[in-house]
């Protein structure tokens, strides 16, 4: 497939749509090449040729695959949930976000830092972690979850090192991890929305509970089931529900302007 003009991004796609319906694929990748046209024999034109490598074409839920076709070059990604253009800037956007997730899981701990037991039921730093699962996928919100809690214990003194920014550092890598790798593979509805946010919370609270009761054993202490359920899920209801009700807003929201900003 040919498109000609200085403009082709409504093609695209209106094409890339299109393709979707007729294939059922979750989404679809375009890389973009130049071409020229050359003279060919008897006055005939061949196909137009291209000095970069083949059109590639790809469900995007292969992964690595498409990086390694695409390489450094610029690509349009059709998806059931919208439309997003990528260029060698990604990498950078990347670096520039989680940094300010980041800030914001210093942060947000601050609002609450005066009154603990209002920290432990609204859980402010779990806030960044999972947006930046949602936002720049599971890598990413592994990377910040686990630095997050043990760097800020380092800089302010709080969480306190052991055994409270340990465990945390497992569950918030946990968490972004989880929502970053479930959310790339679901159709974004607003009922996968909240799937891949419970399916975060759960295994982040478990993974908690067992590095606590890991490093209660190493320390000859105990860790009984009651303080699991505890810290888990008692004290942290009000901020469980306020993660289901904000995160989806904001996803939804950060989703509509990077659509937006792509459209104009």
């Amino acid at each position: 497939m040919y498109i000609t003009g200085q403009n082709p991004s409504e093609m695209l796609c209106f094409l890339g749509i299109l393709q979707l319906h007729l294939t059922k694929a979750a989404n679809l990748c375009y890389t973009f090449h130049n071409f020229r046209q050359e003279a060919g024999p008897a006055g005939r034109s061949p196909p137009f040729a291209a000095h970069f490598p083949k059109l590639f074409v790809t469900d995007a839920t292969k992964g690595s695959a498409f990086g390694m076709d695409a390489g450094a070059g610029p690509f349009f990604c059709v998806t059931s949930g919208g439309i997003t253009m990528k260029t060698k800037t990604s990498a950078t956007r990347g670096i520039v976000l989680a940094a300010l997730f980041l800030a914001l899981a210093f942060v947000l701990p601050m609002i609450t830092g005066h009154v603990p037991q209002v920290g432990n039921m609204l859980c402010p730093m779990h806030f960044p972690i999972l947006l930046c699962g949602f936002v720049l996928g599971g890598p990413w919100g592994l990377a910040v979850g686990f630095v997050a809690p043990l760097l800020r214990s380092v800089l302010f003194g709080m969480p306190p090192m052991f055994p409270v920014a340990i465990s945390m550092a497992f569950e918030l890598a946990t968490y972004g991890f989880v929502s970053g790798v479930v959310y790339r593979r679901v159709q974004h509805t607003l009922p996968m929305m909240f799937a891949t946010l419970l399916s975060a919370m759960v295994a982040g609270r478990l993974v908690w509970g067992a590095v606590r009761f890991i490093l209660a054993g190493l320390t000859g202490s105990s860790f009984p089931f009651s303080a699991f359920l505890s810290g888990a899920l008692l004290t942290a209801v009000p901020g469980i529900l306020a993660q289901l009700i904000l995160i989806p807003l904001i996803v939804n929201a950060v989703s509509y302007t990077h659509l937006r900003a792509h459209e104009t």
